[in-house]
């Protein structure tokens, strides 16, 4: 998750836009939230695909602990 966490370089890492002021600190390029649904939506099920086809067990037991260990946030 640290990858999504990191501060964008350059222009975009004290400006959100071309007109807005300058932030006082860096911020990430992506929220807790949206770095869960990257991961849940997009990764796990590539690795899964990905430890199905190489038939690595131990990888897909890996991503199923780690998705068991993400601390999802139900929206109603």
């Amino acid at each position: 998750m640290n990858i999504f966490y990191q501060p964008p370089p350059g222009f975009f890492a004290k400006m959100s836009s071309f007109t807005s002021k300058a932030f006082e600190k860096d911020y990430p390029l992506f929220g807790e939230e949206r770095v869960c649904t990257i991961l849940v939506n997009v990764v796990f099920p590539y690795w899964i695909y990905w430890s199905r086809k190489q038939r690595n067990k131990q990888l897909y037991e890996k991503v199923l602990s780690i998705y068991d260990k993400l601390k999802l946030k139900e929206k109603k």
